[in-house]
């Protein structure tokens, strides 16, 4: 198996746990089991999708941190790192983007929402706009807030970069960094109230940790080498589990997800499924949105709940499906 293969494992794995987690809250906004304990832990399973977007951030750090350990850290690299970012992010996002807001338009999506122009043009920009309730509004396309956070973190890598950072040093200077833009935003010292709030998430972190693990991938891989697969899958669970369902800080889910990540990294099989998945994940992760969509308007308009529950794992396996075929005939091409 090529030393990548359980990475993107991993992408697979964080993709399905967001999608399960927006096809779950679909459900629970219009339907009740009737029982008060399965309605609960159906409702704890946003944290499932949190879990899946901070493996997706460590992932992050951790491809950052190897397909760089090769090059020479100057102006010139600089330049060709955040362009190759800017158009890893931008086109796939901004086909999503416009996809919906044209379903938007028509009236067939989020018909009770109202979108300024100013939302919308910061949203394909993905810069933090407007407060609402104390918090940042989200951009027109929800999940895309995650975006903002990856942009964040492949500008400042560029910048290190930039400044012929030694590699051993990056870590240590980007959680400096973060540490401080986090601190400095609890003292409101920014002068937008976007922008403190946006740098006051601790969750910068996450980048940083995907980027030591790299670092020390020979260690974990000795600790992990006596571990077979099927026990490393078994742990997986059972740290996603503890992950979404344990009230507990936030700070160990962070840890939770590294850990989670950590475990995954070693697995050695052939997994094709898998694979598809984690390499079509980004589109996954912006177009299954609009089934998950679909999916909440059957949940509202019917009593049953047996076909709210059939549907919802046909939104699930959907999802996964179209995302790989839209990887197929659109990122792939965009990549090219």
């Amino acid at each position: 198996m090529k030393k990548l293969e359980s990475l993107q494992y991993a992408r697979a794995i964080a993709a399905m746990l967001v999608v399960i987690d927006h096809t779950v809250t679909q459900f629970s906004l219009y339907q009740s089991t009737g029982i008060d304990f399965i309605d609960t832990m159906l409702k704890k399973t946003v944290n499932m999708g949190n879990i899946g977007v901070y493996v997706f951030f460590a992932i992050s750090g951790y491809i950052m941190s190897y397909t760089t350990k090769n090059k020479t850290f100057d102006v010139s690299y600089a330049k060709v790192f955040i362009q190759k970012r800017v158009k890893r992010i931008y086109p796939l996002y901004w086909v999503y983007l416009s996809v919906f807001l044209a379903l938007w338009g028509l009236g067939l999506a989020m018909r009770s929402h109202h979108y300024s122009v100013s939302q919308i043009l910061f949203s394909y920009l993905l810069i933090p706009y407007g407060i609402t309730e104390d918090k940042i509004t989200p951009p027109v396309l929800t999940q895309a807030w995650t975006l903002r956070y990856e942009m964040l973190f492949y500008i400042t890598f560029a910048f290190f970069i930039m400044l012929g950072t030694s590699k051993k040093l990056m870590p240590i200077l980007l959680l400096v960094f973060f540490s401080a833009l986090v601190m400095l935003s609890h003292l409101n010292i920014f002068p937008a109230a976007e922008l403190n709030l946006f740098f006051s998430n601790w969750l910068l972190l996450l980048f940083v940790l995907g980027i030591l693990l790299e670092k020390n991938q020979h260690v974990i891989t000795k600790v992990l080498a006596g571990v077979n697969n099927h026990t490393l899958w078994i742990i997986t669970t059972i740290l996603i589990l503890i992950a979404t369902y344990i009230d507990k800080p936030v700070i160990l889910d962070y840890l939770l997800s590294v850990l989670i990540l950590i475990f995954i990294l070693p697995i050695n099989q052939d997994s094709k499924t898998l694979l598809k998945i984690g390499d079509a994940s980004y589109t996954i992760y912006l177009s299954h949105s609009f089934i998950v969509l679909a999916y909440g308007m059957v949940s509202k308009s019917t009593s049953n709940i047996w076909t709210c529950l059939i549907s919802g794992f046909i939104t699930i396996l959907a999802s996964a499906i179209l995302g790989i075929l839209l990887y197929e005939k659109i990122e792939k091409r965009i990549h090219r």
